[in-house]
């Protein structure tokens, strides 16, 4: 019986960073697709960034995942540093061309200790990587690398 109760109280507390963790995310994806493209690059339409995209890549849908950008590599003297906050935007347009974008939307500080927080602030959105390339790695066709928006538009809109 105390076993049980352990359990439940483990699967409880689980659960509840789960959630923490998704609504954490989340905000940073609804930061992002809120924000004008015309803010990220000026020049760009005065768009929610979520409808450009989907306008772009359409009928392909957009996925959205929260990550480091890549930088950390989670080593120990990685504590008490900042680091870039990204989202990933990926739409696959076809069975073999995928076209990824990563904007950072804030920065992350990793904690000194494991029993403090790490302190997550908004940052201005900026397109940090974007490429329209092969789906497989292993596909000889080229990858073309995405420096600012406005390409991805016109590499797209060719499609």
């Amino acid at each position: 019986m105390r076993v049980s109760f352990y359990f439940a109280v483990a699967f409880i507390l689980a659960s509840t960073l789960v959630t923490t963790q998704e609504k954490r995310e989340q905000r940073w994806i609804e930061r992002l697709k809120s924000t004008t493209v015309s803010s990220i690059e000026p020049g760009l339409p005065d768009v929610p960034f979520d409808q450009w995209f989907s306008k772009l890549v359409a009928p392909a849908r957009a996925k959205y995942e929260v990550d480091d950008c890549g930088e950390r590599g989670g080593s120990p003297d990685e504590k008490g540093k900042t680091f870039p906050l990204c989202v990933n935007v990926t739409a696959e347009l076809s069975p073999a061309r995928v076209v990824q974008l990563s904007l950072v939307v804030g920065t992350y500080i990793v904690p000194k200790s494991p029993s403090l927080a790490g302190g997550e602030k908004p940052a201005k959105v900026e397109l940090f990587y974007g490429s329209i390339g092969p789906s497989d790695p292993r596909m000889k066709a080229p990858t073309q690398v995405i420096r600012k928006l406005s390409e991805a538009a016109k590499l797209l809109q060719r499609s």
